[in-house]
Order: C-alpha cells, then sequence, then structure tokens
C-alpha cells in the first residue's frame, strides 16, 4: 500500500508521544534538502524545518517560503549554531493531541511548503542515538533511505 499524507499524519501523530530519549527522524522531500527532523530528549521534542537560506542560491527556495513556516508557527533561525533551521520545541511528555498537531505541522511543511509531490516520494533515516540504532517503522518502508550523515 503506497503511503499517502492521511496515513503519513496518522502515523506520525500516533508516535510522536511514545519517542524514547535519543530517537531521531528525518524526512526529506529531496535530498539533500528540504526536510524536517525531530529529535526525542529526555524535556522536549525538538523539531526542525530545514532553512536554506545559508546555502548557494542557485539550492534555496523560492523567498516565500519564510513567510509559509513562519505562518505554519515555526520559529525563525537566528543563525546562531544552535538555531541554523527553523525549529519549535515542545515540552515532554506531551498529549496525544499535541502529537497529532506536530505531525499536521509536519506534513504541511513537507508538502504545502517544501513541495512533496507525494508522501509515497519522501526519504526517510530513523535510528536512536546514542550510537546511531537504527530503528524500524515499517510504515516508512516503501520509502528511499535518506543517506546517513558522512562523520556516522
Amino acid at each position: 500500500m503506497s503511503l499517502t499524507w492521511e496515513r503519513l499524519e496518522a502515523e506520525l501523530g500516533a508516535r510522536l508521544p511514545s519517542l524514547q530519549w535519543g530517537d531521531t527522524v528525518i524526512l526529506a522531500a529531496g535530498e539533500p534538502y528540504p526536510y524536517v527532523q525531530f529529535s526525542q530528549f529526555s524535556e522536549r521534542l525538538w523539531v526542525d524545518a530545514s532553512s536554506l537560506r545559508w546555502l548557494p542560491p542557485e539550492q534555496r527556495l523560492p523567498p516565500e517560503t519564510d513567510a509559509a513556516l513562519a505562518e505554519l508557527g515555526w520559529t525563525e533561525p537566528d543563525g546562531s549554531p544552535d538555531a541554523m533551521n527553523w525549529s519549535r520545541h515542545e515540552p515532554w511528555p506531551f498529549t496525544s493531541a499535541t502529537g497529532a498537531s506536530i505531525a499536521q505541522l509536519l506534513v504541511r511543511t513537507l508538502r504545502d511548503v517544501f513541495g512533496a509531490q507525494g508522501a509515497d516520494q519522501l526519504l526517510y533515516r530513523i535510528w536512536r542515538d546514542p550510537g546511531g540504532q537504527e530503528l524500524d517503522w515499517p510504515f516508512l518502508h516503501d520509502l528511499r533511505p535518506y543517506p546517513p550523515p558522512k562523520n556516522r
């Protein structure tokens, strides 16, 4: 069964409230950009949307991308080492309603802002730190793998 936007949103929404410390997921509309990612920490979930403003002009998305990300509720990057991407942080633990809201944000960002053609066209990578242990979410099996970082 092909992954749809609706199924992706539902699956993410169901899994987000039960992440474990160190769980990290990247979903990308292209290689290597643009992408969304989230990482579970002990007291918060860190959610990112790639900022392309630091890239050469030919790799950037249109200027209206920043306005669209802000309208969705992302916090603008300030250029510091900890804030190179658009971000959002959620205190942990959170409710299933918050998980569903974050899942909707991720899907809308990939589809409506980053222009991903379909959920089944995304690239993904999912692992648990420390150590980079690969995790298995069966609903992502039909997607292409996102390349691991070169330092792993």
